[in-house]
């Protein structure tokens, strides 16, 4: 019997979710590097607690354990609505994909917030977290 042309396979779907993981994965790495960049940027002649770089880097480094946490919290959720899922279409990978796009886009519309030279920053970062959100409800009404 064959399956209707729109819906696809639950292997296909465990791939899907793999490398949703994995982007997302690769998106929380990313977060990271502004932070290591401060490192690089010591001078030797002058020697930094670390209490004194964390207290130099405060707004960077909250944007980094803020975005982490909102990450993490939107990865669970998707995390939970795809345990629902035997199939996939192409709705599903669409929205999945738009939802990806979010996750990916986080860094750098963090790393805007943490420039405060960037206008309508906020309204990015919040914007994206608007549209990821609005995606992982599509996929749990769409299931």
């Amino acid at each position: 019997m064959a399956e209707p042309e729109n819906l696809r396979s639950s292997e296909g779907l465990t791939r899907l979710v793999a490398f949703t993981d994995a982007v997302v994965a690769i998106a929380l790495t990313l977060l990271v590097l502004p932070l290591v960049d401060i490192t690089n940027d010591l001078h030797d002649d002058h020697e930094t607690s670390v209490a004194e770089l964390v207290g130099d880097h405060s707004l960077e480094i909250t944007s980094f354990v803020v975005s982490f946490v909102v990450i993490w919290i939107l990865w669970r959720q998707h995390h939970r609505t795809m345990e629902y899922f035997a199939s996939y279409d192409s709705v599903l990978m669409n929205l999945n994909f738009v939802w990806l796009f979010t996750i990916v886009v986080l860094p750098f519309t963090t790393a805007m917030v943490d420039d405060s030279r960037v206008e309508w920053a906020n309204s990015l970062y919040i914007g994206t977290l608007a549209v990821s959100v609005a995606c992982l409800v599509g996929i749990s009404q769409w299931g």
